[in-house]
């Protein structure tokens, strides 16, 4: 298999499974190097069965086709440019789930900043747990607790009411004035 043009072009390839599923997109201008990479490190590489090829004079038009095609086609396995991902549940089977969005606080220069947040560790260690068992994830399931708030917040914190933890202190502790 060649994949290398000494011209500079850049291709861009489609990876299918046997059932025509849209596995992967990129872009790459040494294709036999990078497929043999993806078939080293990729855990979906026995699923693919079918490529197609389009090659690009330029690389930029080549990653620009990229993202348009990972935008519109959503492959299963890209995580990039994609607003989903896929994940293999403790069962084997491929979950789509979307990717988390970081909420905005408002005071950063950043379009939409993360949100950092620690809870006490043991709560975080057995929910973290509890998630796994039913093929969940913690980034995941912020997400949804943040959706079903936007829907109903009043009904939502009643029902949160009892197991909400109690005021922390913030920022330092003031220094005590000498008398």
């Amino acid at each position: 298999m060649t994949g290398f043009d000494p011209t500079g072009r850049t291709v861009l390839y489609r990876l299918y499974d046997s059932a025509g599923v849209l596995l992967y997109v990129g872009v790459t201008g040494n294709l036999a190097t990078r497929l043999a990479s993806h078939a080293k490190t990729q855990k979906w590489w026995p699923e693919v069965s079918k490529r197609e090829l389009v090659w690009y004079d330029q690389r930029r038009e080549a990653e620009a086709a990229e993202r348009s095609t990972i935008a519109q086609e959503q492959p299963l396995w890209n995580v990039r440019e994609s607003p989903w991902r896929s994940e293999q549940s403790p069962t084997g089977v491929h979950v789509i789930i979307p990717k988390p969005r970081p909420i905005s606080t408002g005071g950063s220069r950043h379009a939409n900043p993360g949100l950092t947040t620690r809870p006490p560790q043991g709560v975080q260690t057995v929910a973290k747990a509890a998630l796994a068992e039913r093929g969940r994830e913690m980034e995941a399931f912020i997400t949804a607790c943040l959706t079903a708030f936007n829907a109903n917040p009043d009904r939502f914190l009643a029902d949160l009411a009892r197991h909400w933890p109690e005021p922390r202190p913030r920022g330092r502790p003031k220094r005590a004035t000498p008398t």
